[in-house]
């Protein structure tokens, strides 16, 4: 390498010199000692102005039509299948994601093996869910791959508990809970899903652009850095996710080992735990709620385990939502649902006036607070009424809100009526719903 073709020269030079001396024999005829921009090297074309390793357009031409064939028929001779697997496998360096794809047709090879006794003559079935994977692949070949420099553009910590999971970037930091099916799921499982939403947290805004994963679970960094394998299916997936949204972005990531005792900060984040941030209604509520008000447009307090719209925002980086901060944001011209925290209903209904918002917000009814009469200046719609019971609210963390016999809730609208006296609705209801608008 070099960065003009005399420099070249002169490094060729040296560098016969250099293995001569030490006794090599150089074969000369095999050598291509003519500086250029593009090269072939053990199959593969190198080129140093777009820094890029491709395959041979005779080569790609004839994988191409293999690949092709291959992917229009049912049926097909293990021993074929497998000579595909190994001649895709071997331009994977050419192809970036291309291992990704070759995975899935690694697994149905090792079934049909284990079904057919290791007979690789005998027939095998395509199924129907490898058609993604070879469209995939046929388009990948007509790609290059990227020679990689080693430097990263962004370095992410992350770590997971049975309790939650943990990530921090630079001065920056985050954690979550599982979910109840995630519970269920091995610690190998979890430490996957926390590098993923720790990406998701510190690099939703880049592409085209090398990232850094520091873990401290070996399994997980070989599930990454290897793009899944054949053994465990359900942590491939995961690694399949992970280098799918990659893939969108045109991202590369590495996985690399940390030691527990050096990834201190994302196994603190981990190991958090404040159950009581997550209530949020039931599913059954919200529906009811949604047929009345919905649809809704954003979640405006919410986070990865129990957002109730697909859009959200959360109090703090979020894999899922798409902004961190509802303050921040303005709330007009959106129908947004909102159920806050006790402590920010003041701040929830000043900013509804203050952004002339219409929406829905689901309180706690304590009339003696001293933001109750505010809410009910911003009451426009007739109430929902929700009687208690100990479903009403749900949290990944309780099986019901201890306080769930004498909470009382509404939510409010601006500038219409109310519909009934609200002495009428405290009494007779734990929990009330209404639209609420801000001044126009």
């Amino acid at each position: 390498m070099g960065a003009s073709a005399e420099e070249c020269r002169a490094n060729i030079r040296t560098t016969i010199n250099l293995l001569q001396s030490l006794g090599f024999i150089i074969n000369f005829s095999k050598s291509h000692l003519i500086p250029s921009s593009r090269c072939k090297y053990l199959g593969f074309t190198f080129d140093s102005i777009e820094q890029s390793i491709s395959i041979p357009p005779s080569c790609r031409k004839k994988l191409w039509h293999l690949t092709r064939n291959l992917a229009q028929k049912f049926t097909c001779a293990i021993r074929e299948f497998a000579s595909l697997i190994g001649s895709l496998v071997s331009v994977c360096p050419a192809v970036q994601y291309g291992l990704l794809y070759t995975k899935a047709l690694e697994r149905e090879k090792f079934l049909a093996l284990v079904n057919n006794n290791e007979d690789y003559t005998k027939f095998m079935r395509l199924p129907s869910h490898l058609q993604a994977d070879f469209s995939s692949i046929l388009n990948d070949i007509n790609q290059s791959n990227g020679i990689r420099s080693g430097k990263f553009d962004r370095e992410i910590f992350s770590d997971a508990s049975l309790n939650g999971w943990g990530a921090s970037c630079g001065e920056l930091r985050t954690h979550g809970w599982w979910s109840k099916s995630d519970l269920a799921l091995h610690i190998n499982a979890l430490e996957l899903k926390a590098a993923f939403n720790g990406l998701r947290c510190f690099a939703s805004d880049l592409h085209d652009c090398d990232i850094l994963l520091r873990v401290d679970n070996t399994t997980a960094l070989a599930y990454i850095n290897k793009y899944g394998s054949i053994q465990f299916p359900h942590l491939s997936a995961i690694a399949r996710e992970i280098w799918q949204w990659c893939e969108v972005r045109n991202i590369f990531i590495f996985a690399s080992y940390i030691s527990s005792l050096e990834n201190s900060i994302a196994d603190a984040e981990s190991r958090i735990s404040d159950p009581d941030t997550e209530w949020s209604l039931s599913n059954e509520a919200f529906i009811k709620l949604s047929n009345i008000f919905g649809p809704f447009d954003l979640d405006l307090f919410a986070s990865l385990i129990n957002n109730k719209c697909e859009t959200y925002v959360s109090w703090f980086p979020d894999p899922g939502s798409i902004a961190i901060d509802a303050f921040t944001l303005s709330w007009k011209g959106v129908n947004f649902y909102a159920f806050p925290p006790f402590i920010l209903l003041p701040r929830v209904l000043r900013k509804i006036v203050e952004d002339k918002a219409t929406g829905t917000v689901v309180i706690p009814w304590w009339p003696s607070q001293a933001w109750f009469p505010l809410f009910c200046r911003l009451l426009l719609s007739k109430p929902l009424v929700l009687s208690p019971n100990r479903s009403l609210l749900s949290s990944p963390f309780r099986d019901q809100h201890p306080s769930w016999r004498t909470l009382s809730w509404g939510s409010g609208d601006y500038p219409g009526g109310i519909r009934e006296p609200l002495s009428a609705i405290g009494r007779k209801s734990s929990f009330t719903c209404f639209l609420v608008r801000g001044h126009n």
